[in-house]
């Protein structure tokens, strides 16, 4: 898979870490998880701006679920997500369980 960064690291990437890892460690205190995660997270919106859906997910944990989808799919999945329901929540995961789109 490929990953969008948002934001240039920096030269001073290699002066105050060795890797990525340690970078979001000493930089942000947060995982190499974590910082996939939003970086997956980053990468669902800017796919779904690329596409006439209206509403955005509002957060990380709404794109969590979609993060896993082709790209193509992450469109479709999310339209019928805010055309469904009423409000949508971080709760996306019981949403891919009635949609039927879990694993």
């Amino acid at each position: 898979d490929s990953v969008i960064v948002l934001g240039p690291i920096g030269p001073k990437l290699s002066k105050v870490s060795k890797d990525f890892d340690e970078y979001l460690q000493g930089r942000w205190d947060i995982s190499k998880q974590r910082g996939y995660q939003l970086i997956n997270s980053a990468n669902v919106i800017l796919n779904l701006k690329n596409s006439p859906i209206g509403e955005l997910p509002a957060n990380e944990n709404q794109t969590r679920y979609l993060a896993q989808l082709d790209s193509d799919l992450q469109g479709y999945v999310w339209s019928n997500i805010i055309n469904t329901f009423e409000a949508v929540t971080g709760k996306i995961y019981v949403i891919f369980r009635l949609l039927n789109f879990e694993d």
